[in-house]
Protein backbone atom coordinates (compact mmCIF):
# COMPACT_ATOMS: atom_id res chain seq x y z
CA UNK A 1 0.00 0.00 0.00
CA UNK A 2 1.40 3.63 -1.13
CA UNK A 3 1.50 6.31 0.88
CA UNK A 4 -1.56 8.24 -1.07
CA UNK A 5 -3.29 4.73 -0.13
CA UNK A 6 -2.77 5.20 2.93
CA UNK A 7 -3.51 9.33 3.49
CA UNK A 8 -7.02 8.60 1.63
CA UNK A 9 -8.45 5.65 3.81
CA UNK A 10 -10.68 6.98 6.37
CA UNK A 11 -11.60 5.14 9.80
CA UNK A 12 -14.93 5.98 11.10
CA UNK A 13 -14.80 6.10 14.75
CA UNK A 14 -18.29 6.65 16.51
CA UNK A 15 -17.97 6.31 20.70
CA UNK A 16 -20.82 6.48 22.77
CA UNK A 17 -20.80 9.33 23.80
CA UNK A 18 -20.53 10.94 20.16
CA UNK A 19 -23.58 8.94 19.52
CA UNK A 20 -25.47 10.01 21.71
CA UNK A 21 -24.97 14.19 21.48
CA UNK A 22 -25.87 13.16 17.55
CA UNK A 23 -29.15 11.47 18.83
CA UNK A 24 -30.22 14.12 21.21
CA UNK A 25 -28.55 17.33 19.33
CA UNK A 26 -32.27 18.39 17.36
CA UNK A 27 -34.17 18.01 20.69
CA UNK A 28 -31.31 20.06 22.74
CA UNK A 29 -31.13 23.07 19.58
CA UNK A 30 -35.00 23.42 20.27
CA UNK A 31 -34.69 23.32 23.95
CA UNK A 32 -32.47 25.91 23.95
CA UNK A 33 -34.37 27.70 20.94
CA UNK A 34 -37.40 27.88 23.15
CA UNK A 35 -35.96 28.90 26.59
CA UNK A 36 -33.71 32.14 24.74
CA UNK A 37 -36.45 32.69 22.60
CA UNK A 38 -34.14 32.64 19.18
CA UNK A 39 -34.68 30.71 16.33
CA UNK A 40 -31.97 27.96 15.81
CA UNK A 41 -31.54 26.69 12.10
CA UNK A 42 -29.22 23.99 11.08
CA UNK A 43 -25.92 25.76 8.62
CA UNK A 44 -23.29 24.72 6.61
CA UNK A 45 -20.06 26.25 6.84
CA UNK A 46 -19.87 29.59 7.41
CA UNK A 47 -17.03 32.37 6.12
CA UNK A 48 -15.74 35.47 7.67
CA UNK A 49 -16.96 38.51 5.09
CA UNK A 50 -13.49 40.08 5.83
CA UNK A 51 -11.32 37.52 6.38
CA UNK A 52 -12.19 34.57 3.55
CA UNK A 53 -9.72 32.43 4.92
CA UNK A 54 -11.89 32.30 8.41
CA UNK A 55 -14.60 30.15 8.43
CA UNK A 56 -16.49 27.61 10.96
CA UNK A 57 -19.25 25.06 11.02
CA UNK A 58 -21.25 25.27 13.91
CA UNK A 59 -24.02 22.18 14.33
CA UNK A 60 -26.86 25.23 14.72
CA UNK A 61 -26.98 28.79 13.91
CA UNK A 62 -29.54 30.93 16.06
CA UNK A 63 -31.39 34.30 14.90
CA UNK A 64 -33.20 36.80 17.10
CA UNK A 65 -35.16 39.61 15.95
CA UNK A 66 -34.51 42.89 18.21
CA UNK A 67 -35.94 46.08 17.86
CA UNK A 68 -33.07 48.69 17.70
CA UNK A 69 -33.55 52.33 16.81
CA UNK A 70 -30.22 54.98 15.44
CA UNK A 71 -27.65 54.60 12.96
CA UNK A 72 -27.72 50.34 13.06
CA UNK A 73 -30.04 50.70 10.81
CA UNK A 74 -28.47 53.05 8.63
CA UNK A 75 -25.66 50.49 7.48
CA UNK A 76 -25.93 47.47 5.08
CA UNK A 77 -28.07 44.43 5.29
CA UNK A 78 -24.71 42.31 5.40
CA UNK A 79 -23.68 44.14 8.42
CA UNK A 80 -27.01 44.40 10.53
CA UNK A 81 -27.42 40.61 9.55
CA UNK A 82 -23.86 40.00 11.57
CA UNK A 83 -25.13 42.42 14.64
CA UNK A 84 -27.77 40.25 14.64
CA UNK A 85 -26.81 36.39 14.18
CA UNK A 86 -25.46 34.82 17.17
CA UNK A 87 -23.62 31.84 16.63
CA UNK A 88 -23.86 28.77 18.74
Amino acid sequence: MGLADQMLKTRYVQTAAMKHGIETEPKAAEFYANLFGVNAYKCSLLIHPQCFFLGCSPDRCMTQTVQCHGDLWKSSAQQRLLWLTVII
